[in-house]
């Protein structure tokens, strides 16, 4: 029987090229990285530097607006973060995913770090945004119009985007299916984060997407290395939303989805207009 996670590997790894949703990744690049500045200076941007300046390591990878350079996980953890902090990244709805902020970043580290081009970052990262919202979409409970992670304490886009960022990192580093697999499974064994923050307050949710796109690059660029696999079945419908349930229609709604138009297309950008005030624009890749 092939797993979910077998389809979403082959997925990403056999996605067709689309030159729409290239120039979506271009824009998506771009706004992360001006959230990214914006960011710098916030208390959280100050703690997550000298976190991974502390660990050192091989100049691999750009901290975005610092002059050091880091291994890629590093860099991906700092920069992850900053795309975070302000809460003005990208948004998929229904799902409420940020998609962007653990899956570019830990992109553009891994594929700093390993020379790839332009056009692999442009595969990479679709295909790891489009994983990351449709594991969101899921755990989606159409009939309560809410998701199942948030009813649970849990942060979806922590999940997720760990599993996205891996896929993507995965494509960067020319992983076949089967090896995407083992990638996406072992990241499900590290994907963390509960939305307690959002509700009581406290500053550890902007550390979220830093974190999932630090484990995508360690767990791929490094445990690979070593040959460390994980059994298929780790990401499965259980493993998305608990046993209790209903996971025939979560196999279901991934199934279909592969199948689906890119769902990158319904991800709005953050603007924030003169005076103050913060607007929703959807951009679609297709205009």
């Amino acid at each position: 029987m092939t797993t979910q996670v077998q389809q979403l590997a082959a997925f990403a790894a056999h996605a067709p090229e689309d030159e729409a949703v290239r120039v979506d990744v271009v824009r998506r690049v771009r706004d992360l990285l001006g959230i990214c500045l914006a960011a710098r200076g916030e208390d959280s941007h100050h703690a997550i530097r000298e976190v991974v300046l502390g660990w050192g390591g091989a100049p691999a990878a750009t901290l975005v607006g610092e002059a050091e350079r880091l291994p890629a996980a590093a860099a991906a953890l700092h920069n992850g973060t900053l795309a975070h902090t302000l809460d003005f990244d990208d948004t998929h709805l229904p799902s409420v995913l940020h998609p962007s902020a653990s899956v570019i970043a830990a992109t553009l580290a891994a594929a700093e770090a390993g020379g790839a081009s332009g056009a692999t970052v442009a595969h990479a990262a679709a295909a790891g945004n489009e994983i990351c919202i449709r594991l969101g979409m899921a755990g989606y409970d159409r009939e309560a119009r809410n998701s199942v992670y948030f009813d649970r304490g849990l942060h979806a886009t922590a999940i997720c985007g760990t599993v996205g960022a891996a896929a993507a990192v995965g494509v960067v580093l020319g992983l076949d299916a089967d090896r995407l697999a083992h990638a996406m499974s072992i990241a499900c064994s590290m994907g963390a984060g509960i939305i307690e923050a959002n509700r009581t307050g406290g500053t550890v949710k902007r550390i979220h997407c830093g974190w999932a796109a630090h484990a995508g690059v360690a767990e791929v660029h490094d445990l690979h290395i070593w040959e460390v696999t994980s059994g298929f079945p780790a990401l499965s419908a259980h493993v998305l939303v608990g046993r209790d349930t209903d996971c025939h229609d979560v196999r279901r709604t991934l199934e279909a989805m592969l199948h689906d138009e890119f769902q990158i297309e319904h991800t709005t950008l953050q603007v924030e207009h003169e005076g103050g005030d913060l607007l929703e624009i959807e951009v679609s890749p297709r205009g």
